[in-house]
């Protein structure tokens, strides 16, 4: 994956950026290591070497010595990383977004401190089938405008009421070829009944950087 990376980014005319990282933390950096309910954890783990960036802020590849970072691990896989791109990524993408936005998958919740970061932001539903990401994330995330719903994203959309937006993050994928037969068979797929659904634009962290998928 590095290699067809490289050869993407020097095919558009440019170097790959990479950038020195020294020190690091999101919101979730603050959370409690090898907390547990049910089968979901909080993991903490350190990065040290060269990473992967994705042309995040412009940023192909991050270097660092000792970079901390968190994890939501639902049994024995793991559904979330804090990382920079990760994070970069949610940030950038909040920041877009206004009025009531949809959210499909709690995960660590960094899409919900984002947005409510964003004084344009005046409502957000989090839609997350786990009741145990609930308990151990739920109390974790500011709550003043947010509603978390327990339930499955595909049945809550049958009764959604409308949206202005829509981020949605339920997909783990490993590699270029994973990541686009995932975009191109669930989704796009998911992002056409999410619009239909709800009037809302989606975007996916991972599938469409800080733009909707369509």
């Amino acid at each position: 994956d590095v290699a067809d990376y490289v050869s993407r980014v020097w095919a558009t005319g440019r170097e790959p950026v990479l950038r020195r990282l020294d020190s690091y933390a999101t919101p979730a950096t603050a959370y409690p290591r090898g907390e547990k309910v049910g089968r979901a954890r909080i993991v903490r783990s350190v990065y040290s070497g060269v990473y992967m960036c994705y042309g995040v802020r412009g940023v192909d590849f991050f270097e660092t010595r000792r970079l901390p970072v968190t994890c939501l691990a639902v049994g024995r896989k793991t559904w979330m990383v804090d990382d920079p791109p990760h994070w970069w990524s949610i940030e950038d993408t909040a920041a877009k977004l206004g009025g009531r936005v949809l959210v499909g998958g709690l995960g660590l919740g960094l899409i919900v401190h984002a947005l409510d970061a964003n004084p344009n932001v005046e409502r957000v539903v989090v839609v997350e089938r786990e009741r145990d990401v609930i308990g151990l994330i739920g109390d974790r995330v500011p709550r003043s405008k947010v509603e978390i719903v327990e339930t499955d994203f595909e049945e809550y959309l049958d009764r959604a009421e409308p949206f202005d937006a829509a981020f949605v993050d339920l997909w783990v994928t490993h590699g270029y070829a994973d990541t686009f037969r995932t975009l191109a068979e669930q989704v796009v797929p998911l992002a056409l009944r999410v619009l239909d659904k709800t009037g809302a634009r989606m975007w996916s962290l991972g599938f469409s950087g800080s733009e909707p998928v369509l």
